[in-house]
């Protein structure tokens, strides 16, 4: 589970160079990921990345990847906690 949740903010760093439509599917797909758990900031930065991959300049991509990894690395923690907790609710933030 670990790495399936923190590869396509990797492929996306390389994509912001290479290929925005790559960038896109991949900040789609880790948009509906969040969605399905509950992680709304995640999804919502994930949000301003496709806006930006489909109209806006793509300058600020590194630094929307950069914050999309950090919150990433605290849904992971929240995951990884509520496995060995199950009883304590995770506490991603909204």
């Amino acid at each position: 589970m670990g790495q399936d949740i923190r590869s396509p903010s990797k492929k996306g760093h390389h994509a912001v160079q290479r290929n925005t439509s790559e960038l896109y599917q991949d900040v789609h797909s880790l948009k509906g990921s969040a969605a399905n758990l509950g992680a709304n900031r995640l999804v919502n930065l994930c949000g301003e990345l496709e806006a930006r991959c489909r109209s806006g300049p793509l300058e600020v991509a590194p630094a929307l990847l950069a914050a999309i990894h950090q919150e990433l690395a605290k849904v992971r923690a929240d995951l990884l906690d509520y496995r060995e907790h199950p009883s304590k609710a995770p506490s991603i933030p909204n």
